[in-house]
């Protein structure tokens, strides 16, 4: 009877002892590797270790090119709606991130206040597909300001969405970044995405920085620099060359070929530019300009 007593004992040690391995090797599994896992607080790492306790889910508009010219005006989408295709993606985040600090948002700080929820702790947006690209930059700014860069490709993205979802800081941040990198070998970037997100701010502004650029360039002294006549003459004569209507609609990959045109008017042979100066004042004038700096040149 002893012996019985004695041997149970044994088969509920060796139980134990299997059990509590068992144990061990699950919570080893659940355990974040300090060094797989990223230390700082992001949307980026894995939610089960993250705590995320929010859902944003992208709805991503995806148009087949020429059937929807990207710019915001809804004049004609829909004559299209039936040739748009949507995908989403969904990002797991936290709320005191998106509604709390200096780098908060305010559409979703509002969203998260009115306690908007249908249960499923998750926000569905709607963004066409170059916003929906520059969605993760934005997300990374809020999180942090270290593990984010502003750049020309994704700096009209961002303000953007900086104002559609009202974060202040980041809007002050793209602004100046942009008025700082507007330059003439990236216009075409510039307005293609200023007319992609109808930010006719922008866009007039790069034609500005470029066209003094181009004076610059050819080494020309504007004496009616201080006219405000002649700098709206520029305006128009630059806008006619690129043949871009900023207040009509424009596809998309439309505006990225005519901004092309800013070089090829720049390299052009001088009958090819009388041509296209015809019937146009501001272009004759430019057009005897660049006569002036090629003979300048020794240019035939």
């Amino acid at each position: 009877m002893h012996k019985e007593k004695e041997s149970y004992a044994n088969n509920d040690d060796e139980e134990l002892s299997v059990a509590s391995d068992d144990i061990s090797i699950d919570v080893q599994a659940r355990v974040p590797d300090p060094e797989a896992e990223d230390a700082t607080l992001s949307w980026r790492n894995d939610p089960s270790y993250n705590f995320s306790d929010w859902k944003l889910q992208v709805i991503i508009q995806e148009n087949p090119a020429g059937t929807n010219n990207g710019d915001g005006d809804n004049d004609n989408d829909s004559d299209n709606s039936s040739t748009q295709s949507f995908h989403e993606k969904t990002y797991n985040v936290h709320r005191n991130i998106l509604a709390i600090g200096e780098r908060r948002s305010g559409y979703f700080a509002n969203l998260l206040h009115y306690g908007i929820d249908d249960g499923n702790q998750c926000s569905r947006i709607e963004l066409a597909s170059r916003a929906a690209a520059c969605f993760p930059d934005l997300l990374d700014y809020m999180y942090s300001s270290k593990a984010f860069a502003i750049t020309t490709k994704n700096a009209i993205a961002l303000f953007f969405l900086s104002q559609a979802f009202q974060v202040v800081s980041l809007e002050a941040k793209t602004k100046t970044f942009i008025d700082k990198d507007i330059q003439l070998f990236n216009l075409g970037c510039y307005l293609s995405d200023a007319l992609y997100f109808s930010e006719e701010k922008i866009a007039l502004k790069a034609i500005d920085t470029c066209e003094k650029e181009v004076m610059s360039l050819l080494n020309y002294n504007n004496s009616n620099a201080n006219n405000n006549n002649s700098n709206a003459n520029a305006r128009v004569g630059l806008l006619k060359i690129l043949r871009v209507p900023l207040l009509s609609s424009v596809s998309v990959l439309g505006a990225e070929q005519r901004c092309k045109s800013v070089w090829s008017f720049l390299s052009r042979e001088r009958p090819s530019l009388k041509a296209l100066s015809r019937d146009c004042p501001s272009l004759q004038a430019k057009n005897k300009i660049l006569g002036k700096w090629f003979r300048r040149k020794g240019s035939p």
